[in-house]
C-alpha cells in the first residue's frame, strides 16, 4: 500500500473496508455488456470549458469540463444516454482512467486520488474507488451505480474534480473545497451529551441502561450548576435508548419520557439551549426493531433472516448487530420524516447519525446487492442529509459509525469515522499514567489517520466523564491533560462532554470554562494549519502548532503521561502456557512500589487486544522480607471496553534496603491459541508513583 497516513502503529487497529474490495461477484456473459467505444468524437467549445460527445453501440457520453479559471476544483461532467431500443443496467462504470506525471497514491474508496504534493482527483461521491498505480504513473475512476437506464433515458454520472495548486497542499485544496460546498457554522460550540451517565451499551438493568426525564432534570441541574461557575453549552444532545422500538422515528418511549420530548425541549430551551438527537442510522436493535410494518425492509442477517431477539434475565434486549435496516429502501424516508418532525415539534438543531451498515444482498430491494447496495445507501442517506440542511439550514449533522468518506462533510458538519478500531473511551497500544492520557493518545493517532478531513470538522468525541463499562470508568482521570489536548486539536468544539457532570467538581469546571473562554478569543488562529508536535505513539510529549513567527502558539501535553519501566529488572517474553517464576535481586536498595508492565503479543511480536480480565495471567510476588500486595491492577475491571494491549500491577508502597523475591506467573483462565506475554518488573521512586492519585486510577 502506498498510504502514507497509515502507520505501522495504528495497523493492529487499522479496519480495512470489506463493502466494495471483496465483493467483486459477477454473472452473465461480461462480452454481451461491456463495449469498446467507436465512431466518431464530436467536440464543441462551450463558456469557460470545452465538450465532446463519444457515442457506442446504444450508447452516448456527452462530456464536459470546466476550465482552470474556474474557483475551486476543475469539474468533469458526464452524462450518459442510453440510445439503444431497451432498458440496460449500468453496472461498472470507468468513469475515468489515464496517466499523470504526479505521483499518485495507491488510491482508496470514498477519500481523494492524492497527486504528488500538487493536488487531488476524486470523484465527488462518497462510494467512488479512486485507485492509483504509483509505479506506472496511472490512475483510474470508478463507480457502481447499479441500476437500469430505460430507453431514451439518460443518466448523470458523479462529477470528476480535479484539483492543482503549487502553493497548498493537496489536503488544503480539499478542505477550501468542503468549505465552499457547505460554509455555514459558527464556531466555537460547546456539546454536552448525557450518556455515560446510564450505560446504555452495557448495562443489566434497566436502572442502568436506561436514560428518561428524571435523569434528565438532574443533569440540567448539573448544567446549571457548571454555568454558575462560567461553563456553558450550546446543545443538549440526547443519545441513544430515546427511541420507541414500535415507533416510526417520532415518538419517545413512554417508559422513559411519559409527555414526549416536550419538557425537555422546553428546559433546554429555557436555558438558552438548543436540543439534540441521536438518531440509529441503520441498526434495528437501537431505533424501531419493533415494528412489524417495517419487516420487508431488513437486511437479511445470517441464513438470509434476522435472528429472534433475546433478552437477558432483567428483561433487557440483548443487542444483535446483524438486525439492520436497508438505507435504500422506504426506511430512509421513515428516518427523513422522524426527524423532520423532531426539527419541527421539539426545536431539535443537532442531530447524530450513528450505527450504520451499508451492505443488503436482499433481491427484494430497490437496489441490486453487494457493492451496489452500498451506492443506493450512500445516495440515499446523503440526499437525506442534503434536503434537511436545505430545509433548515442552522441543522448541525454529525456523523458517527459507518460514515467514513469525507465527502458526506458536504452536507454535514463533523465526521468521527477514522477506520480505525477505537472511541474515545478506548486505551491505545501506549501505557499512561492514566487511563485517559492512554484514550486520548488514540484519538490523536485517528487525526492522523484522516488527512482529508479539515480540522474543525473532524469530531474526537469529546471528554467523556463516566464510572461505567461503556466509559471505561474513567470517571475525571487526567481530565487537565485531556482538556488541554481537545482544544488544541483544532475542531472549534469545547467543551463536548459526555455522561455525568458530578464527576467534575467545581475547580474541574472553572478550569474547563477557563480554557472554554481562551478559545473562544483564539478561535480564529486555530482555524488556520494545524501542524503536529511529536508523535501521540512514539513520544512523552506531542501537541500541535498554529499560526506563524510572532502569531505562532504550540499546544502540547502539560506532562509527561506514558508508563515504562525504565531500567527493569525482569525483562522476558513468554508464552505463559503453564506456570512461571522468575527469581529477581536487583542487588541496589529500593524505595517506592513495584510496577508490572504485561503485554500481550500475537506469534510476531505484534500488540493484541485483550478484553476479559480472564484472559489476562495473574501474578503473585513473594519475598522472604516482605510480602508485597498488588494495591491496584490496571485496567481493572472484569471488562475493557473495546480492549487494551497491556496492563499494569502497582504494589504497595515499600521501603527495603536490599531486598529479593520471586515473581509467579499464573496462566490465563481463558487464553487464545498462540498469544505470548512480554513482562518487565521494576521499580518507581515515590515521585513516578505520586503521579498514581486516587482519581487516576479507574474505581
Amino acid at each position: 500500500m502506498n498510504w502514507p497516513w497509515v502507520e505501522p502503529e495504528a495497523m493492529p487497529i487499522f479496519l480495512f473496508d470489506h463493502f466494495l474490495c471483496d465483493q467483486w461477484i459477477a454473472t452473465g456473459n461480461p462480452d454481451e455488456t461491456v463495449r469498446e467505444w467507436s465512431g466518431p468524437e464530436e467536440r464543441a467549445k462551450d463558456s469557460g470549458g470545452w465538450s465532446r460527445t463519444l457515442k457506442s453501440g446504444g450508447w452516448s457520453v456527452r462530456q464536459s469540463w470546466q476550465s482552470a479559471e474556474h474557483t475551486g476544483p476543475m469539474r468533469l461532467h458526464q452524462l450518459v444516454t442510453n440510445t439503444g431500443p431497451a432498458g440496460e443496467l449500468l453496472l461498472d462504470v470507468g468513469v475515468l482512467a489515464g496517466h499523470t506525471s504526479l505521483k499518485p497514491d495507491e488510491g482508496d474508496i470514498g477519500h481523494p486520488l492524492r497527486l504528488g504534493g500538487q493536488g487531488f482527483l476524486s470523484l465527488e461521491h462518497p462510494t467512488g474507488y479512486h485507485a492509483g498505480w504509483p509505479a506506472e504513473d496511472r490512475v483510474s475512476l470508478w463507480y457502481f451505480p447499479g441500476k437500469t437506464v430505460p430507453a431514451g433515458g439518460a443518466f448523470v454520472l458523479p462529477d470528476v474534480l480535479l484539483s492543482l495548486d503549487a502553493e497548498k497542499s493537496p489536503e488544503a485544496q480539499f478542505g477550501d473545497y468542503l468549505e465552499s460546498m457547505n460554509p455555514g457554522r459558527r464556531d466555537p460550540i460547546a456539546v454536552y451529551d448525557p450518556y455515560g451517565t446510564n450505560d446504555y451499551g452495557f448495562g443489566l438493568t434497566p436502572r442502568e441502561r436506561d436514560f428518561g426525564m428524571d435523569d434528565a432534570r438532574v443533569s440540567l441541574g448539573h448544567l446549571d450548576g457548571a454555568a454558575r461557575l462560567g461553563l456553558h453549552f450550546d446543545y443538549y444532545v440526547l443519545d441513544v435508548g430515546w427511541t420507541e422500538p414500535s415507533g416510526d422515528f417520532t415518538q419517545a418511549r413512554t417508559d422513559l419520557w411519559p409527555n414526549g420530548l416536550a419538557e425537555l425541549a422546553g428546559e433546554v430551551q429555557k436555558r438558552g439551549m438548543s436540543l439534540g438527537l441521536w438518531f440509529a442510522t441503520s441498526f434495528a436493535d437501537w431505533g424501531v426493531a419493533g415494528n412489524p410494518d417495517l419487516d420487508p425492509l431488513r437486511v437479511p442477517g445470517p441464513g438470509g433472516k434476522w435472528s429472534a431477539a433475546e433478552t437477558n434475565g432483567h428483561g433487557c434486549k440483548l443487542w444483535d448487530f446483524t438486525r439492520n435496516f436497508c438505507l435504500a429502501t422506504s426506511y430512509c424516508d421513515l428516518l427523513e420524516s422522524g426527524i423532520r418532525h423532531h426539527i419541527g415539534h421539539s426545536g431539535v438543531r443537532l442531530i447524530k447519525l450513528d450505527a450504520g451498515n451499508f451492505y443488503c444482498n436482499a433481491a427484494h430491494h430497490e437496489h441490486l446487492p453487494g457493492k451496489y447496495s452500498t451506492t443506493a445507501m450512500h445516495e440515499r442517506l446523503w440526499e437525506m442529509s442534503r434536503r434537511l440542511k436545505e430545509s433548515c439550514p442552522d441543522l448541525f449533522v454529525v456523523w458517527y459509525w459507518g460514515i467514513q468518506s469525507p465527502f458526506f462533510l458536504t452536507t454535514g458538519d463533523t465526521i468521527f469515522e477514522t477506520r480505525l478500531g477505537m472511541e474515545g473511551s478506548n486505551l491505545s497500544d501506549v501505557p499512561c499514567w492514566s487511563l485517559r492520557d492512554s484514550a486520548m493518545r488514540n484519538i490523536d493517532m485517528a487525526l492522523r489517520h484522516t488527512p482529508w478531513v479539515p480540522p474543525r470538522r473532524k469530531d474526537t468525541l469529546g471528554i467523556w466523564l463516566a464510572a461505567t463499562t461503556w466509559g471505561n470508568y474513567m470517571g475525571n482521570s487526567g481530565l487537565d491533560n485531556s482538556a488541554a489536548i481537545e482544544v488544541a486539536r483544532g475542531h472549534l468544539i469545547f467543551p463536548q462532554i459526555w455522561g455525568n457532570l458530578n464527576l467534575l467538581g467545581e475547580n474541574l469546571t472553572r478550569g474547563l470554562a477557563r480554557r472554554q473562554d481562551w478559545l473562544r478569543a483564539n478561535a480564529g488562529l486555530l482555524q488556520g494549519e494545524r501542524r503536529p508536535i511529536g508523535h501521540p505513539c512514539r513520544d512523552d510529549r506531542y501537541g500541535y502548532a498554529y499560526g506563524e513567527d510572532g502569531n505562532r502558539i504550540e499546544l502540547v501535553t502539560p506532562g509527561s503521561s506514558r508508563l515504562e519501566v525504565s531500567d527493569p529488572w525482569l525483562s522476558v517474553v513468554v508464552p505463559l502456557a503453564a506456570p512461571c517464576q522468575w527469581s529477581v535481586a536487583p542487588g541496589h536498595p529500593h524505595t517506592g512500589r513495584i510496577l508490572l508492565l504485561v503485554r500481550a503479543r500475537d506469534k510476531n511480536g505484534c500488540l493484541l487486544r485483550v478484553e476479559q480480565a480472564g484472559e489476562w495471567p495473574q501474578f503473585f510476588w513473594h519475598s522472604p522480607a516482605i510480602e508485597a500486595v498488588w494495591e491496584t491492577t490496571w485496567p481493572r475491571h472484569d471488562y475493557v471496553w473495546k480492549g487494551s494491549s497491556w496492563k499494569v500491577w502497582l504494589s504497595e508502597p515499600m521501603s527495603l534496603t536490599h531486598f529479593s523475591g520471586t515473581l509467579e506467573a499464573l496462566p490465563p483462565s481463558r487464553s487464545r491459541q498462540g498469544i505470548q506475554w512480554s513482562v518487565e518488573l521494576g521499580g518507581i521512586s515515590c515521585a513516578d508513583h505520586s503521579r498514581f492519585a486516587a482519581s487516576d486510577i479507574a474505581g
